[in-house]
């Protein structure tokens, strides 16, 4: 059997029975074929955990089950943009804000980079899967991509395949490829990635030394990229947030549909296995008309959540280059999230603050600087384009004051804290004497 192991070194994991050995040492993961006994030993030492490595599949394949959807009622992403109204957001900065200077990679089945759609964004590819090659035999990595594309039709897309032509892989690929940004990264690459989309999971098993888990903590703490994942299609039930969705630092994305932007019946409900408030937010995943890997110019009618996370995941590229350009947009980013303007790019909780704020749940009326209470179902609700423009021009139009009022609050609770943390440890130190 297969088995990830943090904690311990190859030379321990050989020296307990370990074959074909496979070391990641970027997130201090070993990989290694063991019998259960061997793990079970290796798993005793301190500080040694030892996880079997489990199968990796898009939404609508193996345990989540398919969603079907209607070619006759389908909306090319182009048209979805308009409908929803997200150019509100796309306008902000006079019109600039395309997604230029980003880079977006896709973990998916691989991508066709000829569609007519794609044009020359895929810059970058690799294969990690079993299967042979980039491109998308499964025919799901060129409709996420195709949706990526509409939002933000200037990012840069990098293909790393993990999933095979049948749909699925390994918690071990999966962590290649994330590896592969790492190494991107610190080699200042041109294809740095700035946000990762993941339409796949495995069922959560609530333990947080999941190697993909450990490897998107590492990614957002260290190397500040955002990464968006599926919830799932396995509702109404609840507790059925799929991995690496369940991860507190991975924005979770469930569907909703329209007109009214409700939750979609099929979308996975939280909490987490570990109880944590799942999904992050919503946006449309029923009947979708997008690029198909059959040819150059084929598309096809898709549902479920695996098309709804790259309709979040194309808006962040947006975010990242109004940072970048220290006008327009960063106006808005700093009066809602404070020493956003000073930095180089956004961390996923101002991200996730900023969302909030522009979130709404179906016919919800909440003050224009206030967030949803975050549920199981809906998250936070769906970003409405209109009030994330509402916000930016009320920021950039003087009234900052009243956009920071609410963080006034918040400093002086954490300046509090900090007073009482210091006179308790003062305490503890006199005590000892």
């Amino acid at each position: 059997m297969r088995y990830s192991i943090t904690g311990s070194n190859e030379q321990e994991v050989k020296g307990n029975g370990g074959k074909n050995i496979s070391v990641q040492d970027v997130f201090g993961i070993i990989f290694a074929d063991m019998t259960p006994n061997q793990a079970q030993t290796l798993s005793t030492k301190p500080g040694v955990t030892v996880t079997q490595v489990k199968s990796v599949q898009i939404p609508g394949t193996g345990v989540p089950r398919s969603i079907p959807a209607s070619a006759s009622e389908s909306l090319t992403p182009d048209v979805l943009l308009e409908r929803i109204n997200m150019k509100a957001i796309m306008e902000l900065a006079g019109g600039a804000l395309d997604g230029s200077g980003t880079v977006t990679a896709v973990i998916d089945t691989g991508i066709r980079k000829t569609h007519q759609r794609m044009g020359d964004m895929v810059v970058y590819e690799k294969n990690f899967s079993s299967a042979t090659g980039t491109n998308d035999g499964f025919n799901h990595g060129t409709g996420v991509a195709d949706i990526i594309r509409a939002f933000a039709p200037a990012t840069k897309l990098i293909n790393l395949k993990v999933l095979d032509d049948h749909g699925a892989g390994t918690e071990e690929q999966v962590v290649n490829a994330l590896a592969e940004c790492v190494r991107l990264i610190e080699q200042d690459s041109e294809f740095k990635p700035d946000v990762i989309n993941m339409s796949l999971g495995s069922p959560d098993d609530g333990n947080p030394n999941n190697p993909i888990r450990i490897a998107c903590r590492k990614l957002v703490t260290q190397y500040n990229v955002l990464i968006c994942a599926a919830a799932g299609n396995n509702g109404p039930t609840e507790g059925t947030i799929l991995c690496p969705a369940s991860e507190p630092l991975v924005f979770a994305v469930g569907a909703c549909e329209l007109p009214n932007l409700t939750l979609c019946d099929f979308s996975s409900r939280g909490p987490t296995k570990e109880g944590i408030t799942k999904p992050d937010f919503l946006q449309v995943g029923k009947n979708f008309l997008v690029a198909s890997s059959v040819s150059d110019t084929a598309q096809r009618a898709v549902s479920g959540t695996s098309f709804s996370t790259p309709t979040i995941t194309g808006i962040l590229p947006l975010f990242k280059q109004g940072i970048s350009m220290g006008r327009g947009i960063s106006s808005s980013l700093s009066a809602v999230v404070p020493g956003a303007q000073a930095m180089s790019g956004l961390t996923f909780d101002q991200v996730s603050m900023f969302f909030a704020l522009g979130c709404r749940k179906p016919g919800e009326e909440i003050p224009l600087g206030s967030t949803s209470v975050k549920d199981n179902n809906y998250g936070y609700g769906s970003p409405l384009g209109p009030v994330l423009a509402q916000m930016y021009t009320l920021a950039t139009g003087g009234s900052q004051v009243i956009m920071t009022l609410m963080f006034e609050g918040m400093m002086s609770l954490m300046m509090t804290i900090m007073v009482l943390i210091m006179m308790f440890k003062l305490m503890i130190k006199q005590m000892a004497k």
